[in-house]
């Protein structure tokens, strides 16, 4: 009545001839289904992974992460107001010359926040948890997803494996 059945497929890409390996464990008594394959690293490469350990060291990790989230909505609204605002307190001339500057320095920031993002994240994932050496850690092995759908709920859970290049430790992470 608990049996479970364990059935290995290739899982092919929409109109590709290439694909991936997939364990598929089903309990019929509960119902349920466990997923289980490789993902992919983390792509570690941004524009600002070079400036990473400076900005991390002179503004704070909380700083970063927290400028990182900030909604591009936002910076149109905050930027919309500020273009007013200079419009109606200088005169003509510098008024246009002042909203060029500070509408390239905007489109800017479009392009900076989503980088903020990826810099915290990149410290959080090359800190060591035994150590605690920053910027250390580096992916071993690929990751391993596991998706569970139940009646009631559907989970991945994805594994990352990491060493630090210090001390030589190993350890993985769950997301």
């Amino acid at each position: 009545m608990g049996k479970t059945l364990v059935f290995k497929k290739l899982v092919k890409y929409e109109g590709s001839s290439s694909g991936y390996p997939v364990t598929i464990r089903y309990t019929p008594s509960s119902n349920t289904h466990i997923i289980i394959h490789e993902g992919g690293f983390k792509n570690n490469n941004f524009f600002l992974k070079r400036f990473t350990p400076v900005l991390i060291r002179t503004f704070g990790e909380p700083s970063i992460s927290l400028l990182g989230r900030v909604p591009d909505y936002l910076i149109a609204i905050l930027g919309l107001t500020f273009f007013l605002l200079i419009q109606f307190l200088l005169s003509e001339i510098y008024a246009i010359l002042f909203i060029l500057i500070s509408a390239s320095l905007i489109i800017a920031m479009f392009e900076l926040i989503p980088q903020l993002s990826y810099t915290g994240a990149y410290y959080r994932d090359t800190l060591c948890e035994k150590c605690g050496n920053e910027f250390s850690c580096e992916e071993t092995k690929v990751p391993e997803t596991q998706e569970t759908s139940t009646p009631h709920q559907y989970t991945i859970q994805v594994t990352r494996y990491w060493r630090c290049r210090v001390r030589m430790y190993k350890c993985s992470k769950k997301f």
